[in-house]
């Protein structure tokens, strides 16, 4: 493993603690948000969205649902945030707000002090404790992938490659990502319903799982062509709501993209999508890494994306797409069924420089 991966892990926890723990002043610059200027103040402790609300009051439930400060959590956490979530749908129906920011909630002094002590905070997160991935495992990828062919393929693709891998993960390392996904309570940006409606847990923010490090050092090992050079550069995890459409195109600040899906197979209704769909524009189009432009929006924007050779990735549990971050994507979302256990979960890992 490189020294640059080896210190990421090692600071990522303490920077959660610094940004997220309970101590923490409320700070409008904490989180996130501030590290891409296409990013609004979502990941702050100040702004809101009723998808962001809605999937906190899933999680709460859930993490009671399985004996994890069950009274505290039903009792007084899912009142406030049912009042909160309440307030929040009434004041963004009295107004309409367009563009990227539509959607987004400016928490009130009364918001606050329902939530203000829970709300975007560390609550559950500490890797080993209860049952969420702590030490490393013996074995995190799965030895049934032919890794020298997927190594060659991706080569062969000369800077525009894409490829695609089923039963990446052992089952021990996949089940126990679904469950940090799951329960742990570090999902703090939220994009806004024109952004796509989805919320981000982000490795400065502390989604940091020992686990995910040895996923990415054992990848760098398994595809040394690929990424054995390359440096891990950012990893975050993206959990999707039922009814909005993900994100818009974009190309991200890396060489290599690998995207990893851990949600079920059964949560997906449409089997042919849910994935990711890539596009091959020869470098034309001009676009600030991470940023989608205004003329690749809308209408204007699918038409001009569907005239270019592009393919469709599916989703899959345990699928894995490495692409060549330069390429432009979008997630391909679908239709999913309710219920927060079937939400859409899809883990990003980056690696080395844009050319």
């Amino acid at each position: 493993m490189g020294e640059r991966l080896d210190l990421l892990e090692r600071v990522a926890p303490r920077l959660l603690w610094l940004r997220r723990g309970p101590l923490y002043d409320a700070d409008d610059r904490a989180g996130s948000a501030t590290l891409s200027p296409s990013r609004i103040p979502g990941a702050s402790f100040t702004h809101t969205t009723t998808p962001k609300l809605a999937h906190d009051l899933e999680q709460f439930e859930y993490l009671a649902s399985r004996g994890w400060k069950t009274t505290w959590l039903r009792t007084v956490v899912v009142p406030a945030y049912e009042e909160v979530l309440r307030r929040a749908e009434i004041a963004l129906e009295a107004r309409s707000q367009p563009g990227i920011t539509a959607g987004l909630y400016a928490l009130s002094p009364l918001d606050v002090a329902l939530v203000g002590s829970t709300y975007n905070r560390a609550l559950f997160y500490e890797p080993g404790d209860h049952w969420l991935p702590g030490e490393r495992l013996a074995e995190a990828l799965s030895q049934r992938v032919p890794w020298d062919r997927v190594d060659g393929e991706f080569q062969r693709g000369q800077g525009r490659g894409v490829v695609y891998v089923d039963d990446v993960l052992a089952n021990d390392a996949l089940d126990a990502i679904l469950d940090y996904c799951r329960s742990a309570t570090l999902f703090f940006e939220t994009k806004t319903h024109g952004a796509g409606g989805h919320l981000g847990a982000y490795v400065v923010d502390g989604f940091s799982a020992p686990l995910l490090f040895q996923v990415a050092e054992d990848l760098k090992a398994a595809l040394p062509r690929t990424l054995g050079s390359l440096p891990l550069r950012n990893m975050w995890a993206y959990k999707y709501s039922y009814s909005h459409s993900g994100i818009m195109v974009h190309k991200d600040q890396a060489a290599v993209n690998v995207n990893l899906w851990v949600s079920p197979d059964a949560a997906n209704l449409e089997p042919d999508r849910g994935g990711l769909k890539i596009f091959d524009d020869d470098g034309a189009l001009e676009m600030e890494r991470a940023i989608t432009p205004p003329e690749l929006q809308g209408d204007s924007g699918r038409a001009i994306l569907g005239r270019l050779p592009n393919v469709t990735i599916p989703f899959k549990q345990n699928r894995i797409t490495v692409f060549d971050s330069a390429l432009p994507h979008l997630s391909d979302v679908g239709r999913w069924a309710e219920g927060y256990e079937n939400r859409r979960i899809s883990i990003t890992f980056l690696f080395g420089d844009p050319s």
